[in-house]
């Protein structure tokens, strides 16, 4: 997924702010905004589990939209640029939660 950065190695972007990189993602994604999508195909789609989308929206990091009954469960919809900019995040701090990226304040998507 990394080689998809227009101008940005995984070294390059190591060596910036995790807040950069953020800023980098969000630009990335922009097409993506308020695309709702639900939390198990966006789980698919950007390949990280179901549970870290679930720590992300409790964490403000993924806006919720909504959670409806869909046959036999329940379906979260979420934003999808707000998973792929997290989606990439933990791609490239290899897994590490928002709060625990050395040197990263986030915001959630709300406050920007």
């Amino acid at each position: 997924m990394i080689a998809h950065l227009p101008n940005s190695s995984l070294e390059e972007l190591l060596r910036m702010t995790p807040n950069d990189a953020y800023s980098i993602f969000r630009q990335q994604f922009e097409r993506l905004e308020g695309v709702p999508i639900g939390r198990s195909d966006a789980a698919k789609k950007y390949d990280v589990n179901r549970e870290s989308i679930a720590r992300w929206i409790k964490a403000g990091m993924v806006r919720q939209y909504q959670s409806s009954s869909r046959g036999q469960g329940v379906q979260t919809i979420v934003d999808e640029r707000d998973v792929a900019v997290m989606a990439k995040m933990s791609e490239v701090y290899r897994g590490s939660r928002p709060g625990k990226i050395k040197g990263w304040n986030p915001q959630s998507p709300a406050q920007m």
